[in-house]
């Protein structure tokens, strides 16, 4: 696949009436699955989560987390599967108890905040699995732009955004 030939849609994918993000607009996030058994319970459910915080009243949401499209999943250095996008614009915030009853998804921080996305399966941009070996620069850089931000999911609720355009750019380089 020619990673660098492959264009997003030209329709906005909430609403048809608009043309789509340009990709230096469209934000991925990177989830961390911290196991089999999780991504599994992701997939029975078709939804996804990251951590925001580590306690109620703690919550901030980057507008870039408010702002994200599709979702990249990773575990460790490696990518998981291709893009999956958001069903519908909003998310759910919940505790990780919280997570837990609803859909039996065991949290890192039982008492931490978390935000879970409605996600299928998206046949168009990156439905393959993409080159982790490409990825993986892009996610440590962009983590490490914040000086305080550690790579470990269970110690930092800080999220990672990339565009859409830095992901296709990395794939279509040579090695």
């Amino acid at each position: 696949m020619q990673y660098g030939k492959r264009i997003p849609p030209e329709k906005n994918q909430f609403d048809i009436t608009r043309r789509a993000v340009p990709p230096e607009e469209h934000k991925v996030l990177v989830v961390w699955s911290f196991d089999e058994s999780q991504l599994t319970r992701w997939k029975e459910h078709q939804i996804a989560h990251v951590r925001l915080g580590d306690r109620p009243g703690g919550l901030v949401v980057d507008l870039e987390v408010a702002a994200v499209r599709h979702l990249l999943v990773r575990r460790g250095e490696k990518v998981l599967m291709g893009l999956l996008k958001l069903a519908s614009r909003d998310f759910t915030v919940l505790t990780g108890a919280e997570m837990f009853k609803v859909y039996g998804i065991k949290a890192s921080k039982p008492d931490g905040i978390y935000a879970v996305f409605k996600v299928e399966e998206d046949s168009g941009i990156l439905s393959e699995k993409p080159e982790s070996a490409k990825i993986w620069p892009l996610i440590k850089a962009k983590a490490l732009q914040k000086s305080y931000r550690i790579l470990n999911p269970h110690r930092s609720p800080d999220p990672v955004v990339l565009s859409l355009r830095s992901i296709l750019d990395a794939l279509a380089k040579d090695k």
